[in-house]
């Protein structure tokens, strides 16, 4: 006798918008990775786009650049480090990378495809599978800060994979979720490196030599040191004189020197 499964994409189109609703103002991954879990990879990923999903992940290159030739053009990340990135980076696909070596994979693949490379790091922070650990993030985190600054590689997200989530309450969830805390935190001080920084302007044309406003008296819509302070949660004393010995100064024709 013939045999044949029924899939009822139905199901998943309203599973995925019951998923938007609960966390309205968050985007939604629908993971459509191994076939979308024996549904149908293209399928599932067409029903989770109708009901809402933002993004769709996959576990390797050669799922994410089959969606790409079906036709889909939604936002895709690639969880896992399977296969040659060049192709990926080719198809605007988004990567993951856990190590500094393979951060350095795909900057290359974007210099060889000749764009900008989307590039999401994962941390580890306890499943112990594909993720930089605690002792690594740090190398991972500054390969990627010098792949950007010269200008092969976007940093668009910080990730990690919990081991179980699908059990509320699990006491290993408020450890993981500690542990990634501390991992975007070093990660966002890292914006800022002694007497350097790197600025992504998006996709506003610049050019050396451009003058940078950071902040100053607020007249012409730039940030005051006092809107700056608010942001961070400090004081607006405390932005004036973090500015180093070594930043020159200019002063005004005629002011005392």
């Amino acid at each position: 006798m013939d045999r044949e499964a029924f899939v009822d994409l139905g199901a998943i189109t309203a599973n995925v918008a019951a998923l938007c609703e609960l966390v309205r103002g968050s985007q939604v991954l629908a993971a459509v990775k191994a076939g979308g879990y024996g549904h149908g990879m293209v399928p599932a990923a067409r029903a989770a786009l109708a009901g809402g999903a933002g993004w769709l992940g996959v576990a390797d290159l050669d799922e994410a650049v089959a969606l790409r030739r079906a036709g889909i053009t939604a936002p895709v990340l690639c969880m896992m480090t399977f296969g040659d990135p060049a192709e990926a980076v080719r198809h605007d696909i988004d990567l993951a990378a856990g190590s500094a070596g393979y951060v350095g994979r795909v900057e290359a693949a974007a210099v060889q495809a000749g764009v900008r490379a989307r590039l999401h790091l994962k941390a580890d922070t306890g499943l112990s599978r594909g993720g930089a650990t605690p002792a690594d993030w740090p190398g991972v985190v500054a390969a990627a800060l010098d792949a950007q600054a010269r200008g092969s590689v976007r940093v668009t997200g910080l990730w990690s994979h919990f081991a179980c989530a699908d059990i509320p309450g699990h006491p290993s969830i408020a450890a993981q979720l500690a542990a990634f805390s501390d991992a975007v935190a070093f990660a966002e001080k890292a914006t800022v490196c002694m007497d350097q920084l790197v600025v992504d302007f998006g996709d506003e044309p610049v050019a050396t030599g451009d003058e940078v406003v950071l902040f100053g008296p607020g007249e012409d819509g730039e940030p005051t040191a006092q809107e700056w302070g608010e942001r961070l949660g400090t004081i607006s004393y405390e932005i004036a004189t973090g500015i180093g010995a070594r930043v020159p100064r200019t002063y005004p024709d005629g002011a005392h020197r």
